[in-house]
């Protein structure tokens, strides 16, 4: 009996069977991380919409930090845009130009491009926030508010006749924007 045939198979169903049980259990904590990933992100949404912005630059962070999130994903560069923004809103603008400048490096994207703009001329860096402005626009040729935040980077590096040109470019495409009138 102790070399019976059957009783080996039977131990060795019983050990696929334990094998298959732990594989399938191995994966289960990866979906349901992704979903935590997902809601962590909404949450971090709700958060920054109520104005709880130390909570959701919290969970963009875990967001980021979960590696659960592929290279090239969009919820990855919405989450380094948004941190990003919130770091703009803290002053910590050398980490919000890192924040839009990942986002931009794992999926380019005209509303990153804008912000990172934003934040350049926060630092007096026109010329680098024109060249932002410009991509966004390219990426987006009708994005009204690159063009007119371009508009007034090139009023700060004193060319009114450019900005005159951007301002106009983005009333046309948005009649609500309300800039400066150079005439």
């Amino acid at each position: 009996m102790k070399n019976d045939p059957r009783r080996f198979n039977s131990i060795r169903i019983a050990a696929a069977l334990v094998l298959g049980i732990a594989l399938f259990a191995m994966k289960q904590p990866a979906v349901a991380s992704e979903v935590n990933i997902v809601n962590a992100a909404n949450n971090a949404i709700r958060a920054q919409q109520a104005g709880d912005r130390h909570e959701a630059l919290q969970l963009y962070t875990m967001v980021i930090e979960s590696q659960e999130l592929n290279p090239g994903e969009h919820l990855l560069s919405y989450a380094y845009n948004n941190r990003g923004v919130l770091w703009r809103d803290f002053g910590e603008y050398e980490k919000a130009i890192a924040d839009f400048s990942r986002a931009i490096e794992n999926r380019p994207d005209p509303v990153s491009y804008m912000s990172r703009g934003n934040t350049w001329v926060d630092l007096g860096e026109d010329e680098k926030a024109i060249q932002d402005y410009t991509e966004s626009i390219r990426l987006r040729p009708d994005y009204a508010r690159a063009f007119n935040h371009r508009a007034f980077a090139w009023l700060n590096l004193g060319q009114p006749d450019k900005a005159k040109t951007d301002f106009e470019r983005a009333r046309m495409l948005d009649p609500s924007i309300e800039n400066l009138t150079l005439d």
